[in-house]
């Protein structure tokens, strides 16, 4: 990592860590003379955590607070262990049920991540392996969790990122991303054909805190082949139900 950069994250963390329990806001010129920083890279340093969500500015007060990234974070290092050792045994049923791959995903900064994967027993199958990162623009595993996301987060993701393109059929318009993306919204579901890997067919669906927040996604995937309209609609059906017991199970629904 090149010496400059190097500093300038040093910088920035050293900013976060201002932040405590009895310092929740700080001013610009506050966090300049707290940290011996001209006033001027201050503000490049907070427009870059701005920016990535892990400050907010606080309008009323011109003052910046930390931003809900921090407060994703926290969760995700609270509810990562929980979320795979409760989801992992309704990824098998979905696998079994469907006959094709089910996968557990969740947004870390500007992509989406595959925490989780059960594959078929078939030659032909589509695969996600733990890890692999997307971009959160391009199919149904990252737009479900784009979509319910903040206008603010998607306008910082549509803003700073490249809208770039793994297939053909990868959304690259950022006009017609964001009207995919109230459609998502709108009906509870996302579908995408080949836009990952030509040929591969994808239903995902969000699953939900107990505060309406989404944490992480749910998708069915498999050879378009495979899965007709009238078997899209009935695994989003499958998937709804799966990301409810999900949730249940995490402690986020009371069970009716």
């Amino acid at each position: 990592m090149p010496k400059k950069t190097f500093t300038s994250l040093e910088k920035a963390i050293d900013i976060l860590n201002l932040f405590d329990i009895d310092n929740r806001e700080f001013s610009a010129k506050e966090i300049s003379e707290s940290l011996e920083i001209p006033l001027s890279s201050t503000y490049k340093y907070i427009d870059f955590l701005v920016k990535k969500q892990l400050l907010r500015n606080k309008p009323k007060s011109k003052m910046y607070g930390l931003g809900f990234m921090i407060t994703r974070l926290g969760y995700v290092l609270e509810k990562d262990i929980d979320i795979l050792d409760i989801s992992r045994p309704h990824l098998e049923k979905l696998c079994k049920e469907t006959g094709e791959t089910a996968i557990l995903t969740m947004i870390i900064g500007d992509e989406v991540i595959s925490l989780d994967r059960v594959e078929p027993q078939r030659l032909v199958k589509f695969s996600l392996e733990p890890g692999r990162r997307l971009p959160l623009h391009i199919g149904a595993t990252s737009k479900i969790l784009l979509a319910f996301q903040d206008d603010q987060f998607i306008e910082n993701y549509l803003s700073t990122n490249p809208l770039t393109k793994l297939t053909e059929k990868s959304i690259s318009d950022p006009e017609l991303l964001k009207a995919d993306l109230e459609t998502i919204r709108g009906q509870g579901y996302a579908v995408s054909n080949s836009e990952v890997d030509a040929g591969a067919l994808a239903v995902s669906v969000p699953i939900f805190d107990q505060r309406g927040a989404v944490i992480a996604g749910l998708t069915v995937a498999g050879p378009r082949e495979r899965i007709n309209q009238t078997q899209t609609m009935h695994l989003c059906s499958m998937l709804k139900k799966r990301a409810e017991k999900i949730a249940y199970d995490l402690g986020f629904l009371n069970r009716e």
